[in-house]
């Protein structure tokens, strides 16, 4: 870590405990990260370049997830079914293509935009194809059709292939590079587990190159050379990862075992995945899902990052006099995260404690949105 954290951040990271390194041995040297070790920190004196910005639209607008390429903005809402696409925060245009047809969707289950063609690339649910869409004026140009898999994940290595996390029917999962125009396979890759909940994060998109999550028993975290070559930086599992016999339950032709899995996922408390990582000179970051705490409160992301020998780990941000909890949505380019928050002003509002400065900012912002519409967080962790 750096002198120019401040003070503070450096007292926060200094009463983190290293639980990792004592349990290193029993792993065959992969480090352990346990979820309950992360500690309550305020936004406003952890992170830096924080900024409150409203979205702005004539229309409702919800959020499940947010793409971000410099000054435009992808929005898709909670129901996987329409997306807006936004300009300087402002709503320019509306894709809303459910159906059967040609051009349609069932749902969206991933997307990824190129800035420099304006084009839009979204993967349905449940066919084996991705549909190219005009940016702004959202007119259907066409599908990469596949003949034996779907894309799970997908991004732009550059602006005519994707790297994908591609699944079969059969239930295998590989990672292959494609041919964004003809849906051939240019090279695959046989680097993550089979069973469902397996995914490829990408984000710091950076013209051939990636930073990448791979989420299995065995998490890795690297970077994604455009000719598909995945370089690990570290491995970690979760101390309170699921179980083995859960995992393999999940893959089960079983469906009785399947179910026992699905219940599982539902009812206890586990922590997977890696959601928008960052590399850089100074370690990683990364945001992790921690699912069904003990104490009965809902699932919630908690951020974890390795720099040397120090870590970072904390829950989601609070802000004081307010009840909202800051997680993110998104990156951007220059690697600051983005959450969204939404509702009438008085619904975050937290009588107990003090307004601080960005609790005021925030609820001004939210005051002034029609329709409840949603105010975006920006934000730093500090050294990444």
């Amino acid at each position: 870590m750096k002198n120019y954290y401040g003070y503070s951040i450096l007292l926060f990271l200094a009463v983190l405990t290293y639980s990792c390194s004592d349990k290193d041995a029993a792993y065959d040297g992969i480090r352990l990260i346990d979820g309950n070790g992360a500690v309550p920190a305020s936004l406003e004196e952890f992170a830096t370049d924080i900024d409150v910005i409203p979205l702005h639209s004539d229309e409702p607008v919800d959020v499940d997830y947010i793409g971000i390429y410099g000054d435009e903005l992808l929005v898709v809402d909670s129901r996987l079914e329409k997306l807006w696409y936004f300009k300087d925060f402002q709503l320019v245009s509306t894709l809303s293509a459910k159906g059967r047809g040609a051009g349609e969707y069932d749902l969206i289950n991933y997307c990824a935009y190129s800035p420099s063609t304006h084009t839009l690339y979204i993967a349905p649910s449940n066919r084996k194809c991705i549909l190219h869409y005009d940016v702004p004026s959202m007119r259907y140009k066409g599908v990469t059709q596949f003949a034996d898999f779907y894309s799970r994940s997908f991004d732009l290595t550059d602006d005519s292939t994707f790297v994908m996390v591609r699944r079969f029917d059969d239930g295998r999962f590989d990672m292959a590079v494609v041919d964004a125009n003809t849906g051939t396979v240019k090279k695959s890759m046989d680097i993550i587990e089979n069973g469902e909940g397996f995914f490829m994060n990408v984000t710091s998109r950076t013209p051939y190159r990636n930073a990448v999550g791979l989420d299995g028993r065995i998490n890795r975290i690297g970077l994604l050379e455009a000719d598909g070559r995945f370089v690990a930086v570290d491995s970690f599992r979760f101390a309170d990862g699921l179980p083995e016999k859960v995992v393999r339950n999940n893959s089960s032709d079983d469906l009785s075992e399947k179910l026992k899995a699905v219940s599982y996922k539902f009812t206890e408390h586990y922590c997977d995945g890696m959601l928008r990582p960052v590399i850089n000179e100074n370690g990683y970051c990364f945001w992790y899902s921690y699912h069904n705490p003990v104490d009965g409160s809902p699932s919630r992301l908690h951020l974890y990052g390795w720099s040397g020998d120090r870590e970072i780990h904390v829950q989601e941000f609070t802000v004081p006099g307010t009840n909202v909890r800051i997680s993110s949505f998104a990156l951007t380019s220059d690697n600051r995260y983005v959450d969204a928050i939404q509702g009438p002003a008085e619904m975050i509002m937290d009588s107990k404690t003090a307004q601080s400065p960005l609790a005021r900012r925030i609820i001004s912002a939210l005051d002034n949105q029609n329709d409840d519409n949603p105010v975006l967080i920006y934000y730093r962790i500090p050294g990444f």
